[in-house]
């Protein structure tokens, strides 16, 4: 029979079609799982596949709803992003050098994640997916960087800033009119600074990611090779998750005379 299905999770790889093995050698292992077939077997785009991988793949198939499946692939992604970039500023802080070939680490990470996650069906829509988290992974790994120079500005700006017991001596001596004392601030102010405080922690989160989702354009034509770096990466990721039709014929019974090494 033939089904135009996405390939199971787990170990099974029948991403890729094969010539059929034909009647006349009849493979002696499933590709899959490589567990010795025994009396029949099927062909998965090519490659010879046992009763329980077969299952798998149609079960893979039937099981999840869409809404399920890019949550489960977007956490998968997610993460490995996150570990992506981790790697990659742990080995740009440790050596200091911008390797930028990790990039594609982290492409491959990523979309392997994302496939996973959606049990290898595959699409437009998870390879937007996976393109989407593989550029935050990458991106990611700039945010050390931007809160350390954000931090090394403010002690700055503190020195160049006005020393107010010297000001306050000059305003004196301009003028002895006496100056009213700001008045404390009101509980309704108060309160209104407690509640603020999430809103301002998600604007300097946002703030954060925006410029890091920058930085890689930041350095214009001295940083053209890292952006076609980038983009080999996010080709990557979005290769991984192509929708890839699946053919599954069979039963098909072994032969009297099996040739060994015929499993692939």
């Amino acid at each position: 029979m033939s089904d135009q299905s996405p390939a199971p999770s787990g170990d099974l790889q029948f991403d890729k079609a094969e010539p059929g093995e034909g009647q006349s050698a009849s493979p002696t292992a499933c590709a899959a799982c490589q567990k010795p077939l025994t009396s029949v077997y099927y062909q998965v785009n090519g490659r010879p596949a046992c009763e329980r991988c077969k299952a798998q793949l149609e079960y893979d198939q039937m099981s999840g709803s869409a809404v399920s499946n890019v949550v489960r692939a977007g956490a998968f992604g997610l993460l490995a992003a996150l570990a992506g970039g981790a790697i990659w500023y742990a080995v740009r802080a440790t050596t200091g050098y911008e390797v930028g070939l990790i990039a594609v680490v982290v492409g491959i990470m990523v979309g392997s994640a994302v496939r996973a996650g959606c049990r290898r069906r595959g699409g437009v829509a998870y390879q937007l997916l996976a393109v989407a988290l593989t550029y935050f992974g990458i991106c990611v790994q700039y945010v050390p960087d931007i809160i350390k120079a954000i931090r090394d500005h403010r002690p700055s700006q503190a020195e160049n800033a006005p020393n107010p017991t010297t000001s306050n001596a000059t305003t004196s001596n301009a003028s002895t009119a006496p100056v009213a004392a700001e008045p404390p601030p009101s509980p309704e102010a108060s309160s209104l600074a407690k509640h603020s405080l999430p809103v301002r922690l998600l604007m300097a989160v946002g703030f954060l990611l925006a410029f890091a989702m920058a930085a890689p354009f930041l350095g214009g034509f001295e940083n053209i090779i890292g952006i076609f770096i980038i983009g080999f990466a996010l080709w990557e990721a979005w290769k991984i998750n192509r929708r890839v039709p699946m053919q599954i014929e069979g039963p098909f019974r072994l032969g009297a005379a099996a040739p060994s090494g015929e499993a692939r």
